[in-house]
């Protein structure tokens, strides 16, 4: 028998002011009982919820308390049966559609203070510098339109520059600058947003970023980054948006995976507050009729 306890205490929050958590019990082994709670300050409203477990709720002079317990007394009776598991979860994962966490809290009250707060991080890296409008110059040379300019920079953004994600404290949310990401040639989805949509500032165009959950679905309920794992651009046109990901080096324009199709995403459009849209349902490439024969 095993038994552990760990202690997490924020002191210098990502986010300043604010804090979010999620949680999901152990479900594998035999777990006689695992317990978490989440102490914060007495007065101060949060968001929560949990799938399944009631918390006890408790307080003191200073601060309340969320306390669930959990057990898990059945495990799985075969290596079968934990490989069958495995790849469900992979499949769900692929499409998209693994539950939210069993538990959530955050002391964030609304989608757009999560907005606000992403597009602070921003802000500053998307503005177009020096070395940004001349290569946004060399790359729509002989563009005969806005769109074809756009074709232009999301080709090269999409193809050119390798994923590469390493992520601590707020560099999990934080891009790197546009031209930093320009002079390494590498990046992380939220750094290859932001050279695009730099790279189309500096010739008239905007793309804004969408915060999106790749594996798993979301719980509009639950105002929190925790909920995000992958950023996607948005260009406006006319009364609609065209979805982008620059992301993967092989995808076809305006081509989202299926994980990210037809769910809640966190558009930070320039002239209107962020609010959670839903993605289209379908690729735009038509599948094509099968030949007779």
């Amino acid at each position: 028998m095993l038994e552990f306890q760990w202690h997490w205490h924020t002191t210098k929050p990502l986010a300043p002011g604010q804090f979010w958590f999620a949680y999901n019990f152990s479900h594998d082994g035999i777990i006689l009982q695992e317990q978490l709670q989440i102490g914060i300050p007495r007065n101060r409203p949060v968001k929560w919820k949990s799938s399944s477990l009631k918390p006890v709720l408790t307080e003191d002079s200073a601060s309340r308390f969320f306390t669930w317990t959990s057990s898990h007394l059945e495990a799985k009776s075969t290596e079968e049966e934990k490989k069958d598991q495995q790849e469900q979860t992979q499949y769900q994962a692929a499409r998209g559609k693994l539950p939210t966490p069993e538990i959530q809290l955050s002391s964030f009250q609304s989608w757009e203070e999560v907005g606000g707060w992403y597009t602070s991080l921003q802000r500053e890296r998307v503005k177009p510098k020096a070395e940004i409008r001349t290569k946004a110059a060399e790359l729509t040379k002989g563009s005969a339109d806005d769109a074809a300019r756009l074709h232009a920079i999301y080709n090269y953004v999409s193809t050119q520059f390798r994923y590469i994600g390493i992520a601590f404290g707020i560099g999990r949310y934080q891009p790197h600058s546009a031209a930093d990401v320009l002079n390494n040639q590498y990046g992380d989805c939220k750094d290859k947003h932001t050279l695009f949509a730099s790279l189309l500032g500096a010739v008239g165009l905007k793309a804004y970023p969408a915060l999106i959950a790749s594996t798993h679905e979301i719980d509009v309920d639950v105002p929190s980054p925790a909920q995000f794992d992958h950023v996607i651009s948005v260009v406006a046109q006319g009364d609609h948006f065209i979805w982008l990901d620059t992301t993967p080096e092989v995808a076809p324009f305006a081509y989202l995976s299926s994980g990210l199709r037809d769910k809640q995403a966190l558009v930070m459009a320039e002239d209107k507050l962020p609010t959670l849209i839903m993605t289209p349902a379908d690729p735009p490439l038509k599948p094509s009729p099968e030949s007779p024969g």
